[in-house]
């Protein structure tokens, strides 16, 4: 019986060859954009999973409030938090905190000749281990991190290092802003990429109490320590969140009480995709991007599916007269049910199977496309198996559910006298038709909107010049400052006399990078009083800084020499930080800054876009000091740019010998502020052209079986008188409907969602009915290209051809 099966069904695909090619085609593409967005999102929303005790282990995050500010949310919270929290919350069991060296900036790494630079390198409790499961290839997990000067080291450091020798007790040298200083490697960890913990190298904890200090690393004063607490698994995190405020009142008193300072528990596995917030060690996803990403994969899924059943019941005609031969010759309902069931089966088997080959073949591409790490050996799990098993069955159901029992319902009678089939068909035809418009519609609009702010993001004016720009980067590899601005003067009077650079100047932090350096300030005003502190952000620059840039100078003057060494320009933003009235009103006064002392405003400048669009403009003050200097911005006006940097080499290797000579280009920095909406954009777009093909195969097909059946209509039409004009506005009149409604059916969704996923930027496009329309206006170009034809061939057809059997 399950051979006659196979062998009927085989014939039936066989007799209709070209319409199963198309099947198999548009489900196998479908299935294969199905398989990898799913795949891509579940390693997404999988983050940080791997840890064995991951649903129980929260990060601290900290809002700090100042009265009559903004609040500002941080990960960074005060060293004393964790072992606070351990000593006065029986729920937390452990802790652990992580302090990004150099404001996360990293250092330089040496060992013997070799010098490398690694951003990620971090001070650590010597419970990073028992919190979180990274492998130790080499090593005790639970003694590396304990003495002073000690250091555990990523394996990919480990192959830079020492691709031919063990790395265990030799010793490294870190030169970054907290000095130079050796360590010796008692570990190496396998690093992951499935993790929102950056780590090339961890050191010691005890390494930094060393550095500071025992009273500064055990304190409520500095907020540059992101820790991480687990707890009971019987803990009820709200009755633990709620005495938060007692807790910070009993240990950060009034200048760090609750009514400035409180504290939210992010759960490891969400901060990846949830968490975006000031700080973050590296920047996380976005979860509704993944979650755009799985409406699309389902939409392309179900618009395969949609082919399918509309190529069904284009051809239902002739399964109903099989239906009822079949019926007569004594054939069952089950037994019809099963034959239908089956050749849906063995359809979407094999483009299961196709949708494997293309995934396997599409993974390079969407990696490099979406910067995704997928490895095809590495999906291939019993897991992803089981996933796509489950997927054959369900797709069978779904696609075979017409044809096995809507069509095998009718009688003998009916069947063969075609009766209550064409109703039926073409009321669930033209509702699939509709709902595919809809979708592309959609998908369509998405497309535009994402583009127009990517492409408003990208041409946005940033309120600086930066072209034509080169950045050499030039840290202080020895940690004298006055010293090493002494170099970076004569490095950049070295440049412009050399005519390699007609302008140059120093700075901490180059245009595109996010300023890491924060801290409290204070306004000072008659009598020495304070206003409420506040949290502003810093950058160091060199006197050439802002007339290089050409930023727009609101009031007061640009620094002159080194005498305003105690003096501070201000942005806009910080106006409101500061609450003066204007720019005017804020020259001459004076503001203390944590840790650095009473500066006099002499300026203010205009905001610029230093970061995202996507991130409103930050209060930062700009000094003329010596220290975090890292940058040499160049400006060239010849377009010999080999040649160029050739010889600016030659120049920073006679000025810094000690240091390798690294560069790019401002513009490549800039560009990288969007990567996160630049690889949305061109995921989505993609995926939409995808679905579009896979809508188009469909439509066509559909386009000549709709026309075939209405042959005999077109003939008579021709006959009494009717155009090959009148004839293909007859048929296009009822695509057009179907647009239409699908359109409209499309419109509230792409407002509703459009408005609310522009509304996380702090600068973006506003909706406007223009995507509206020119969506409305592709979908009809797409469904007239897709019908064309056969229209076209249907109109010009002699009557005499359709008729003569009549």
């Amino acid at each position: 019986m399950i051979r006659n099966y196979l062998v009927t069904s085989f014939r039936n695909l066989n007799r209709h060859w070209k319409l199963t090619i198309i099947n198999i085609l548009g489900l196998s593409v479908g299935v294969a954009s199905f398989l990898i967005i799913i795949t891509h999102a579940y390693r997404e929303l999988s983050y940080d999973h791997f840890h064995k005790d991951f649903e129980n282990t929260y990060r601290v995050s900290m809002l700090f409030t100042p009265e009559g500010r903004k609040p500002y949310h941080t990960p960074a919270t005060f060293s004393a938090v964790g072992p606070g929290l351990t000593e006065d919350m029986p729920e937390v069991t452990k802790f652990c905190r992580i302090i990004p060296m150099g404001f996360g900036d990293g250092g330089f790494v040496q060992y013997k000749s070799n010098i490398q630079t690694f951003k990620h390198i971090h001070y650590v409790d010597s419970s990073y281990f028992d919190l979180f499961s990274f492998h130790m290839l080499k090593g005790n997990s639970k003694t590396a991190l304990i003495d002073v000067h000690t250091a555990v080291i990523s394996d990919e450091v480990a192959q830079v290092y020492f691709p031919e020798e063990d790395p265990i007790d030799k010793t490294i040298s870190i030169n970054s802003i907290d000095g130079i200083t050796e360590y010796t490697i008692t570990g190496v960890f396998e690093k992951r990429n499935d993790t929102h913990l950056p780590a090339d190298i961890l050191v010691s904890y005890s390494s930094l109490v060393n550095l500071i200090g025992q009273e500064h690393a055990y304190a409520w004063n500095w907020f540059d320590y992101i820790t991480y607490i687990q707890v009971d698994p019987s803990a009820d995190i709200e009755s633990l969140t709620s005495r938060f405020p007692a807790f910070i009142d009993k240990h950060g008193g009034e200048r760090r009480g609750s009514k400035m300072v409180n504290f939210e528990l992010q759960p490891l596995a969400d901060i990846h995709l949830h968490s975006n917030i000031n700080q973050e060690m590296t920047a996380n996803g976005d979860y509704d991007t993944i979650l755009f990403l799985i409406i699309v994969a389902v939409v392309i899924l179900i618009t395969a599916w949609v082919n399918y059943i509309n190529l069904y019941i284009s051809q239902a005609s002739e399964r109903i007269k099989e239906v009822g031969i079949r019926k007569t010759l004594g054939s069952k309902k089950s037994q019809l049910v099963v034959q239908f069931f089956l050749e849906s089966a063995l359809v979407n088997l094999i483009s299961i199977v196709l949708s494997i080959v293309l995934l396997w073949m599409a993974i390079p591409m969407f990696n490099e496309l979406a910067n995704a790490q997928l490895v095809f050996t590495n999906i291939i799990t019993n897991d992803f198996i089981l996933f796509v098993c489950a997927l054959w069955v369900f797709c069978t159901l779904i696609t075979g559910f017409y044809p096995a029992l809507v069509i095998s319902r009718f009688g003998t009678i009916a069947s063969l006298k075609q009766k209550g089939g064409n109703t039926t068909t073409g009321r669930l035809r033209k509702a699939l038709v509709t709902a595919q418009f809809a979708a592309s519609a959609g998908l369509v609009s998405w497309t535009l909107i994402v583009y127009g702010q990517f492409s408003f993001m990208n041409e946005q004016d940033l309120g600086i010049d930066t072209s034509q720009t080169l950045i050499v980067e030039a840290s202080d590899l020895f940690q004298n400052p006055d010293d090493h601005k002494r170099k970076l003067t004569l490095f950049k009077n070295q440049l412009i006399a050399s005519g390699y650079a007609s302008k140059a100047a120093f700075t901490s932090d180059v245009p595109g990078k996010q300023v890491g350096w924060r801290g409290g300030t204070a306004r000072i005003g008659e009598d020495d009083e304070r206003s409420n502190s506040a949290v502003c952000f810093k950058m160091v620059v060199g006197k050439d800084y802002f007339p290089m840039l050409q930023s727009k100078l609101v009031a007061g003057r640009y620094f002159l020499n080194e005498a305003d060494s105690n003096r501070v320009i201000i942005n806009s933003k910080a106006l409101e930080l500061y609450e003066f009235n204007n720019a005017e009103a804020a020259l001459g006064n004076r503001v203390q800054f944590m840790g650095m002392g009473e500066f006099e405003i002499i300026g203010v400048v205009d905001n610029y876009f230093q970061e995202s669009l996507k991130e409103d403009f930050k209060p930062t003050a700009y000094f003329n000091i010596s220290t975090e200097l890292s940058d040499m911005m160049i400006r060239m006006e010849s377009t010999n740019y080999q040649q160029n940097i050739a010889g600016i080499e030659s120049i920073f290797k006679q000025t810094f010998p000690e240091l390798p000579f690294s560069y790019y280009w401002l513009d490549s920095q800039l560009n990288r502020r969007h990567d996160a909406e630049g690889v949305f954009f061109e995921v989505f777009k993609v995926f939409t052209y995808l679905t579009l093909f896979i809508s188009f195969l469909g439509l066509v097909s559909l386009s000549f079986f709709m026309v075939e059946k209405r042959l005999k209509e077109i003939g008579i039409r021709k006959v009494l008188g009717s155009s090959v004009l009148s004839i293909m506005k007859l048929i296009f009149k009822d695509i057009l409907v179907l647009v239409a409604i699908g359109n409209l059916i499309a419109i509230p969704f792409v407002i509703y969602f459009g408005k609310d996923w522009l509304s996380g930027f702090a600068f973006h496009i506003e909706f406007n009915s223009f995507i509206l329309l020119f969506t409305l206006s592709l979908t009809v170009f797409f469904a007239a290209a897709s019908t064309v034809y056969h229209v076209i061939r249907a109109a010009m057809l002699n009557p005499v051809t359709v008729l003569r059997n009549e």
